[in-house]
């Protein structure tokens, strides 16, 4: 319901405007087209990796906890506007039933995720400079809470398998 996702507003990245989706009961007319938009592994291929490399990446590196967050760079900036704008688009698209355009937009989001964790390289970072790499895996862990707050209209259970994923001891529709 869009009561549970506007509780879910102070939840969002601590940068991120607060959410502007609406939680629409999907009817069954519309779930083949969003079967087809996550189709061919994409979920898996997009969100999945992200949210995989970035948790495995957290709990090795940093015991997983969430790491501090230092000043952010030009790269931090844009995923960050990025995903500032993501909430209003999709939730501009769920609000007028256009559930299709909604789950692109989110997807989107997660594409851009993926690119920021390539170009960010963590993986280098955690050896040559801990704070950089503490706030590229801070918006990293912020962008997969997010991500699940986004998905959890179309697809409730996924998003809660993220949520508890992400260490939260109570369900995503509980806020």
């Amino acid at each position: 319901p869009a009561e549970d996702l506007q509780r879910l507003v102070g939840l969002v990245v601590e940068f991120a405007p607060p959410l502007q989706v609406v939680s629409a009961r999907l009817e069954q007319h519309h779930a083949p087209a969003l079967i087809r938009v996550l189709a061919g592994n994409e979920l898996a291929d997009v969100l999945g990796n992200f949210v995989n490399r970035t948790l495995t990446f957290a709990a090795r590196t940093f015991g997983g906890t969430l790491p501090g967050r230092g000043a952010l760079t030009a790269l931090d900036q844009d995923m960050v506007r990025v995903l500032k704008n993501t909430p209003a688009a999709a939730g501009d698209h769920f609000e007028h039933y256009r559930f299709r355009e909604a789950v692109v937009e989110v997807m989107n989001l997660a594409r851009a995720a993926n690119k920021y964790f390539n170009d960010a390289e963590p993986w280098k970072t955690a050896k040559t400079d801990r704070v950089r790499c503490e706030t590229t895996l801070h918006v990293c862990v912020q962008l997969v809470r997010s991500l699940a707050i986004l998905m959890s209209p179309v697809t409730p259970h996924l998003a809660e398998e993220l949520w508890a994923r992400c260490g939260y001891p109570y369900s995503i529709h509980q806020q």
